[in-house]
């Protein structure tokens, strides 16, 4: 009977050790997988960006007179339209320089999380891919809010816990969202930790605000709660920027770094 026994539990420790072993090798190969599908969209981006130069004559070649021209400006929507062909949900780039951080954004309002263990490809994956939440619209809400996940050695999302720190918000304290219809900077003005349970307000709440004295309410709220005093301030009419992922201290569920647009600004 102990022989039986024995035998039984080898079997299963066995079994064990091969499902361990062969999801171990699984999340490895997912990771690579992930970062490379990203790597390509970034070099995609690369050469979207990179302006192409103008001919230039050989040496000794007489310059030939050619008339005046006024070029007509590249619309911001040109430099992104290669991801929108590629998967219709795309609606945007967000990156921070000097970071990991510089990812597609996509928004699938009939299921918020479609992303939320999907590629930008829809394939499978456990990096995901940051998204918009369900109640905004680009273009018209006053609030963007856009998950992603906190994936080790700060890809994804990961950058953002290093916000606790004073000093990378100096080093950084602007981030880029781009959409298909303008480029924009927006400045961070709070940075701070949420337990979802526990938290004075709901900063995912509202999208819009009809009043000023409602912005400024949520906009005091946000400041509160700040982890340090950013120096900036938004005002009535600029639009907000929420980037949320995953904290990583166990603590806190959550860490938010909120940021703004003036009103109107824009890269040309």
């Amino acid at each position: 009977m102990k022989k039986k026994l024995y035998t039984a539990a080898m079997v299963i420790c066995a079994a064990v050790f091969v499902v361990s072993t062969a999801l171990a090798i699984y999340d490895v190969y997912d990771r690579a997988q992930a970062e490379r599908e990203f790597q390509e969209l970034q070099d995609m981006l690369s050469e979207e960006l990179t302006p192409t130069p103008a001919p230039t004559a050989p040496p000794d070649a007489t310059p030939t007179p050619t008339p005046a021209v006024t070029p007509t400006p590249e619309p911001d929507a040109h430099k992104y339209a290669r991801f929108a062909a590629m998967n219709s949900d795309f609606v945007g780039w967000v990156r921070i320089e000097r970071t990991e951080l510089s990812y597609p954004v996509v928004q699938t309002k009939h299921d918020e999380e479609y992303y939320l263990r999907r590629s930008f490809y829809k394939t499978n994956s456990i990096y995901g891919t940051p998204f918009v939440d369900k109640d905004c619209t680009i273009g018209k809400s006053q609030h963007i809010i856009i998950y992603g996940h906190h994936i080790r050695g700060d890809k994804m999302f990961g950058a953002l816990v290093r916000y606790r720190d004073k000093a990378y918000f100096d080093a950084h304290p602007i981030i880029r969202f781009d959409t298909l219809s303008r480029m924009a900077n927006y400045e961070i003005f709070a940075v701070f930790p949420l337990d979802i349970e526990a938290a004075a307000f709901n900063p995912y709440a509202e999208t819009t605000w009809d009043r000023n004295s409602a912005f400024e309410a949520y906009v005091n709220k946000c400041k509160a709660v700040s982890l340090y005093d950013t120096g900036k301030r938004p005002v009535w009419g600029d639009e907000i920027l929420t980037l949320s992922t995953c904290d990583s201290n166990g603590k806190y569920d959550r860490i938010l770094v909120v940021a703004y647009r003036s009103k109107g600004e824009s890269i040309e």
